[in-house]
């Protein structure tokens, strides 16, 4: 039985307890809710239901629409022509008898309602009865409400991370478009509500083709749809350094007023109620926050949400929410919840997420997560003195690591290995507000000029193809395999198809076009799982496995049934290859060594590297790891205490940064003993320091760098903490030498215009 079948069958149910025989509906939503039917047009439209038929009236343009609908439901449809008169072709059809129509209908006009009226025998009865049917939501219905929510949810996090004071409202608006669609979302149930700054105040206000205010409140409000049903969300975030006070304490008011609102929609609650409560909870709340301006609440800080046709996706005609509705909540309703403000001549803030009512408990939230808040987020941590690190692993001297003893040679035969390799430049940074902050000299390892793959990663995929082919494990025809965020893929490939090996390189659901080109340039067959990229990994080994395919990853992994003595020995042979362009850099930079090295983290194989050379080249630099604030795997494991790497859990970020090749989700087991050994700080940074750090390697007046979104996040991290608490506790000072990898080239143009536009 289809769901429309059971809706009808509730409704005739209801129908033998009117006054009418026939119900004549004229909403898109009841309609829809009962028989499927949906068409973005506004054609004169009816339902005619009765015990024993359900009738469908519309112009022939819609027949196609209308055959769409499921079968069981036994739907008769009556098409009229578009030079027919729809009141009268209608009128003709509803059968004798008392009849009850909808009266609410955006769909149809006022004298459209009078006209065809006037054709009946008698007045029709009004009715709302099919509308309050489907304000109670089936398991289907919400389960597409939660689509909806994660399209939303997308969508929303894609104007975070294109918020920016060089950015125009309307370029977000366009990120925030996009990722809806390509979310899942069928259309936007609403415009993109979008403004900063003052332009926000303005109810409803849609972008603007002018900057995203500096300093300022930017406000979002976005509704997605999945099979005609809806669900929306609204976000604000500060766009620039540290938010004010005011703007931090109103958030905690209007973000705990969503908690708050989950526990009061509970079946039996009085809507009228629920609205008084928050309105009052609000209002004094946001007049107890420092700071705060004359404000204006907003009267209706929920609403009854679902099933909708643009542009409106809420309830309101079946189920009014407002300080003195008498309606009564019932489990199975689904809302939308958004305590929000007005700051005259300042701007919108507020927050909102949608629920579904249950019997007892709070309110389910149907979305995945909140969002994020604006990229310039900062978390630091600071390891233990170096010695007291060596003891706790009962090390005499960090060459006594163990990392390395499946290959404890390779890092020697790397070096011989790229002896003649063409080096890459170094290059001072100049004219950066970095070195204002009390740094002393900052050099740049451009290693987006490496051979044609634009990246470091090629030195560790051709001495892995190297010492493999060495060992016999690799003969031309071989398929080798990996997985990547673009990088070591693209490094594989390169090499792979000069040593005549097929290549066959996995890739997360979000990598950007650019990356892809990329890799097919290189003649990768490439697959691309609908994952991210550590559940990707995992489906990687497993085809590894089944095909018998060599798999050459920077990864490593502990041991499972298919692969039973784990996997250490090939993406150790790819660490030691890093550790190449250490050694050209300290050569490069003559008698100044470095203090300290800044090294974006992903799964930490270049960290490593960092680790292994530094440990015996100059056992006092300080080597930091650089992370996305939202995959910062290497911090958080750090943070947790991790012993080893059997100990190692996935991070608490989505995995989706502007630095598409850091986004993994937990580090190399097989490098932790050395991270735990040779890390002295980790730094996570949010996106928009993440772009800041690409503009300032572009801008450079001591030599222009190219760098890809993840090239400069080295360069992104030392600039979060220089002249801070963390910097003194790290001796980064005026006398510092600091050096910092550009560890790829540009791979992707959109996110790279947007970084330096």
């Amino acid at each position: 039985m289809s769901t429309q079948l059971s809706h009808l069958a509730a409704l005739r149910s209801l129908l033998e307890h009117e006054p009418y025989a026939t119900l004549c509906l004229l909403s898109a939503e009841s309609i829809f809710h009962l028989t499927g039917f949906a068409t973005p047009s506004e054609p004169l439209t009816a339902l005619l239901v009765t015990a024993a038929s359900v009738r469908l009236v519309t112009r022939e343009l819609e027949r196609g629409n209308a055959s769409a609908c499921p079968a069981d439901v036994g739907l008769a449809v009556d098409c009229y022509a578009e030079d027919e008169d729809p009141a009268a072709f209608l009128a003709a059809r509803i059968p004798p008898g008392p009849v009850g129509m909808e009266l609410s209908s955006r769909r149809v006009s006022p004298a459209e309602f009078v006209r065809l009226a006037s054709l009946l025998p008698a007045p029709p009865l009004p009715s709302s009865v099919a509308a309050g049917l489907r304000l109670v939501k089936g398991a289907g219905e919400v389960a597409s409400m939660r689509r909806a929510a994660l399209a939303s949810h997308a969508a929303i996090e894609a104007g975070v991370r294109a918020a920016s004071p060089r950015a125009t409202e309307t370029f977000v608006a366009g990120a925030v478009a996009s990722a809806l669609y390509v979310s899942g979302s069928e259309y936007a149930a609403h415009p993109v509500l979008l403004g900063s700054g003052e332009r926000s105040a303005a109810a409803h206000c849609t972008p603007a083709p002018a900057p995203v205010a500096e300093d300022a409140p930017l406000f979002m409000e976005v509704g997605a749809a999945s099979g005609r049903m809806h669900a929306s969300r609204m976000h604000t975030v500060w766009v620039g350094d540290e938010p004010p006070a005011w703007f931090v304490g109103a958030e905690k008011v209007l973000t705990d007023a969503i908690e708050t609102g989950r526990h009061l929609v509970v079946d039996g609650a009085v809507a009228g109620e629920v609205t008084r409560a928050l309105v009052e909870l609000c209002e004094s709340g946001l007049s107890t926050v420092p700071g705060m301006q004359e404000f204006n609440f907003t009267s209706r800080p929920i609403y009854s949400i679902g099933c909708g046709f643009p542009i409106d996706w809420h309830e309101n005609e079946a189920f009014p929410v407002h300080p003195r509705s008498s309606a009564v909540i019932r489990a199975g309703m689904t809302f939308h919840l958004l305590p929000w403000c007005t700051i005259p001549g300042v701007a919108s803030i507020g927050w909102s997420t949608t629920i579904l009512a249950k019997e007892s408990g709070p309110a389910d939230d149907l979305y995945p997560a909140k969002n994020s808040p604006y990229g310039r987020t900062v978390r630091t941590w600071v390891a233990a003195p170096k010695a007291e690190r060596l003891g706790e692993l009962g090390l005499a001297c960090f060459e006594d690591v163990p990392a390395l003893n499946c290959a404890p040679d390779a890092a020697a035969q790397a070096q011989v290995f790229h002896a003649d390799a063409p080096r890459t430049p170094l290059v001072e940074l100049k004219g950066d507000d970095v070195l204002n902050k009390g740094v002393g000299r900052v050099f740049i390892k451009d290693e987006g000029r490496r051979l044609d793959a634009m990246s470091f990663k090629a030195l560790g995929a051709s001495f892995a193809l190297h010492k493999l082919q060495e060992d016999g494990q690799i003969v031309s025809g071989t398929t080798v395999c990996s997985m990547t965020d673009g990088n070591h893929g693209a490094g594989l490939a390169y090499f792979a198809r000069k040593m005549g090996l097929k290549c066959v390189i996995f890739v997360p659901e979000n990598m950007a076009q650019d990356r892809l080109d990329k890799l097919y340039s290189l003649g990768a067959d490439v697959r691309r799982p609908p994952v991210m990229y550590d559940d990707a990994c995992s489906i990687m080994m497993e085809e590894a496995h089944k095909n018998d395919w060599c798999v050459v990853s920077d990864q490593s992994f502990l041991p499972d049934e298919n692969w039973p003595n784990g996997y250490e020995l090939i993406p150790t042979y790819i660490v030691s290859g890093y550790t190449r362009l250490f050694r050209e850099a300290v050569e490069q930079m003559g008698e100044l060594d470095p203090t300290h090295v800044f090294i974006q983290t992903g799964v930490g194989g270049l960290l490593g590297a960092c680790v292994l050379f530094f440990a015996t080249y100059s056992p006092a630099t300080k080597v930091i790891a650089v992370e996305p604030d939202d995959a910062a795997c290497v911090l958080e494991n750090f943070e947790a205490g991790a012993k080893t790497g059997a100990d190692l859990v996935m991070c608490k970020g989505k995995t989706d940064s502007f630095a598409s090749g850091l986004n993994c989700g937990i580090p190399s087991p097989a490098l932790w003993t050395t991270l735990r050994a040779g890390v002295d700080a980790c730094v996570a940074v949010g996106d928009e320091l993440l772009r800041e750090g690409v503009r300032s390697c572009y801008h450079n007046e001591g030599g222009r760098v190219l760098a890809g979104d993840s090239g400069a996040a080295g360069l992104a991290g030392l600039a979060a903490i220089a002249g801070g608490e963390v910097a003194d506790k790290l001796d980064l000072n005026r006398d510092s030498v600091v050096l910092v990898i550009n560890s790829e080239s540009l791979t992707d143009m959109a996110k790279f215009r947007l970084a330096v536009m």
